[in-house]
């Protein structure tokens, strides 16, 4: 393989960790017209069409990836597999179904009789959930968990983790689930990864509530709320505090919680982040039961939270969680 091209693929491999997307794309665009130019071994190609593709440079990964699909290409199982199962997401990007399923499936059986990586499995196992597959998924989850555990990658281990915890939980297994997402939080706290943290509270938090442990529960979603409320994500900010107005019900401190989804309302509506349709119906149900159980004064409350600056009201929910009381 010629020198130029030798360096700007090394130079792909060592941004591709970094964080540093813009450097990366521009690396990937530059390795891709050498490549152009001057042709590489197919698998060092497919090697770099997986690293164009997780920099979003679909439009250069897409074509060489397809090449994969080819019977009569020399290509490790490794990379067969690793390259299908890309290919399945992108036909899920594309609202294809059929094709990804097909995809994926064509990509754990490429790995057969070779040792498929966990990354591959874990990028497997999404593909699944999306089309519906979900005793695949959750196979396919257990099997990157066990090998991420076992490599000692926490990183890995943490998503596989989260993401099989959300399977488990979907499925109604919440003992597996709240044991996965312990493991999940563990992990993203020793990396430092508040964003994941926040992500992983949030789905302690809803095990811990459908199992009436509702303080628990309250801790984890006011822990969720402090990071999102630092990262300034929305949506996670309304999600915190409605799973906190939850867990508030669940402790019959009904005007407090009253306020606390007023905020969530309010944090909706201003920042253009509505309720996501499979969890309106349970937000709407937590209104019926505060109004039902709280009375005119959890409606004065809901009320208020509502009508209150989203910022300042949120930094009101916060203190007072902290030494123990919501909003009086």
């Amino acid at each position: 393989m010629p020198n130029e091209l030798t360096e700007l693929l090394e130079s792909v491999q060592a941004l591709a960790g970094s964080g540093n997307a813009e450097a990366l794309r521009a690396a990937v665009r530059d390795a891709h017209q050498c490549l152009v130019s001057q042709p590489a071994r197919f698998d060092v190609t497919i090697e770099f069409a997986l690293l164009a593709a997780d920099a979003d440079e679909h439009e250069i990964a897409r074509p060489l990836l397809e090449q994969a699909r080819e019977p009569d290409r020399a290509l490790s199982g490794v990379l067969r597999s690793a390259a299908l199962v890309k290919l399945a997401a992108f036909s899920l990007r594309d609202r294809d179904e059929r094709s990804a399923w097909r995809l994926c499936r064509e990509g754990v059986r490429a790995s057969r009789g070779s040792s498929m990586t966990p990354e591959t499995l874990h990028n497997a196992a999404v593909v699944a959930l999306a089309c519906r597959r979900v005793r695949a998924a959750r196979s396919w989850w257990a099997g990157s968990l066990a090998s991420f555990r076992s490599a000692g990658d926490t990183y890995g281990q943490a998503c596989s983790a989260h993401n099989l915890a959300v399977a488990e939980q979907d499925e109604g297994c919440l003992a597996e689930a709240e044991s996965l997402y312990r493991e999940s939080v563990a992990a993203w706290r020793s990396l430092g990864d508040r964003e994941n943290l926040a992500e992983s509270l949030q789905g302690l938090g809803e095990v811990l509530s459908a199992t009436r442990r509702h303080q628990e529960s309250v801790t984890c979603f006011a822990e969720a709320l402090e990071i999102t409320v630092d990262t300034r994500l929305f949506s996670g900010i309304a999600e915190s505090l409605e799973g906190v107005a939850t867990g508030l019900v669940g402790l019959r401190r009904l005007e407090q919680a009253g306020y606390v989804l007023g905020v969530a309302s309010r944090v909706r509506e201003e920042r253009d982040c509505p309720l996501p349709q499979d969890h309106r119906h349970e937000v709407d149900e937590l209104i019926e039961r505060l109004k039902a159980k709280g009375g005119a004064e959890a409606e004065q409350r809901l009320r208020k939270g509502a009508e209150d600056l989203p910022d300042d009201a949120i930094q009101v929910v916060l203190r007072e969680l902290m030494i123990g009381d919501v909003a009086r």
